[in-house]
């Protein structure tokens, strides 16, 4: 019996990928701590379905696994670790996908971090969401360590930035933008080629930007 239901699910999948993979997604590929909270809140002030850190990965055997629940399919759009580690995969499978890096000036980033990392990271970990646990393995993948290390974590920065505009370098369906350095509307709106919002640019997690 278990043996034909995964052979049930693995067709669902198969069939929902197809057809999934013809959408215009957009894919956040800035790193936490660069405005990712605000860039998704503003694709869903413009009618996209965004969702924040997308429980995509899960622990196996003490290793990442990538995986692609179903209910995941009805989103446009996502943003924040664990998306930035999956561009490439994401850019293979979407070929009708836009990509946005958001970006903000390094020593404000590693500020911003240092709190993130040893005091509200931490504090996650207490939560019951099965997603957090792989994220910190993610997190030590990617920057080092789960516990912040300011030569570790500018490292990782620097590296990712410029991976990712090499990767995308003259692509007219990639964009950098610095929404903490106040890009808003007049930059993102002409690369989704939508028209600008009367209502003000979001800025999550303000209070934590200026620290």
């Amino acid at each position: 019996m278990k043996i034909y239901k995964k052979i049930k699910d693995r067709l669902k999948f198969q069939l929902l990928k197809q057809r999934n993979n013809k959408s215009e997604k957009i894919f956040g590929l800035g790193l936490s701590k660069t405005g990712t909270t605000s860039f998704s809140s503003a694709l869903n002030l413009l009618g996209y379905k965004s969702i924040h850190t997308p429980p995509i990965i899960n622990l196996k055997n003490g290793e990442i696994n990538f995986q692609w629940p179903w209910w995941l399919s009805t989103y446009d759009a996502m943003a924040d670790l664990p998306v930035p580690y999956y561009y490439k995969y994401f850019d293979e499978e979407y070929p009708n996908a836009k990509f946005v890096l958001t970006i903000r000036n390094e020593e404000d980033w590693l500020r911003s971090c240092k709190k993130h990392f040893d005091e509200d990271l931490q504090l996650l970990l207490k939560r019951p969401e099965p997603h957090f646990k792989p994220l910190i393995t993610l997190c030590e993948k990617m920057y080092g360590s789960s516990r912040y290390e300011e030569q570790s974590f500018r490292d990782a920065y620097q590296k990712h930035n410029a991976e990712v505009i090499e990767y995308f370098e003259g692509r007219d369906n990639f964009l950098v933008i610095d929404i903490c350095a106040g890009d808003s509307w007049e930059k993102l709106c002409p690369f989704l080629g939508i028209a600008v919002p009367t209502v003000q640019f979001p800025h999550g997690n303000a209070t934590k930007i200026n620290k």
